[in-house]
């Protein structure tokens, strides 16, 4: 059974919600679900700078959507970094006249579990916060995002020497700028992948997508996410979108802790 923790944002229920995020970084729950964390004049300026501006790019891998920053998927550490300080203005421009809650989620991470939350470092340079992107649609799927799992991307030969592989519990956090309730759904499956899971859908490395027809066989949740709201989640589970015939704008990072003292993230 998948654990979930479903909170309402507000300035006195940090506390809870620095405990649940702990909670969910030590593997105590599976999904951290915080209603309302940010107002809608913030995701709506969020919003209006990724689709008002020319930062904002179609994804050159095999999943299909429109991004502003960049994701470490299928790269090497080096072609990930390059990207990452090209990207990082235009990453900064999304929140010219808005709050940052994704950096607001990691300083409820250092506040209430006492370790410093930083960029992933390669060679000097540091990760970006976080992402911008919209799902294009996948004709004949019933899925906006296909399923997939997080860790199959960070635990594999390619990033080989990068700290990332160090950390816990991976752990993907997304924020909804625009996203209308019933559409759009995150569904998880009480799956966990397992590198011999991965092997055998040869998804070894990259971890998506995973055969609809085998998912069939397991219970999953689906999360009505609305604008404003964040989820976190262990990133082991295999999980994917719903379709959405309404506009989608998700700001995602990964985070997980290096040891005691530190967490670390990126994109």
């Amino acid at each position: 059974m998948i654990r979930v923790s479903e909170l309402l944002a507000g300035s006195e229920n940090e506390h809870g919600i620095g405990k649940a995020l702990g909670d969910l970084l030590d593997g105590g729950t599976d999904v951290c679900w915080v209603r309302g964390f940010a107002s809608a004049e913030t995701c709506k300026s969020i919003s209006k700078s990724f689709y008002c501006r020319d930062g904002a790019k179609p994804r050159v891998d095999n999943v299909p959507g429109v991004m502003v920053g960049e994701s470490h998927y299928f790269k090497a550490p080096a072609d990930y970094y390059r990207m990452c300080q090209e990207q990082k203005a235009s990453v900064e421009e999304l929140f010219s006249n808005a709050e940052d809650p994704v950096r607001r989620i990691y300083s409820i991470i250092e506040n209430h579990r006492g370790v410093d939350v930083r960029p992933a470092l390669w060679d000097g340079q540091e990760a970006l916060h976080t992402r911008a992107i919209a799902w294009k649609e996948i004709v004949g799927s019933p899925h906006l995002l296909r399923p997939h799992d997080d860790v199959s991307q960070v635990f594999c030969d390619r990033n080989d020497g990068w700290e990332i592989q160090q950390v816990n519990t991976l752990i993907a956090l997304n924020f909804y700028a625009q996203c209308q309730a019933g559409h759009g759904m995150l569904r998880v499956y009480d799956l966990k992948c397992t590198p011999d899971l991965a092997k055998r859908f040869d998804l070894e490395g990259i971890g998506y997508p995973y055969p609809q027809d085998f998912l069939n066989g397991f219970d999953y949740i689906d999360i009505p996410v609305q604008t404003g709201d964040v989820v976190m989640l262990d990133g082991s589970f295999i999980h994917g979108v719903t379709k959405s015939s309404a506009d989608r704008l998700v700001l995602n990072s990964f985070v997980g802790e290096v040891s005691e003292r530190e967490a670390v993230y990126w994109t």
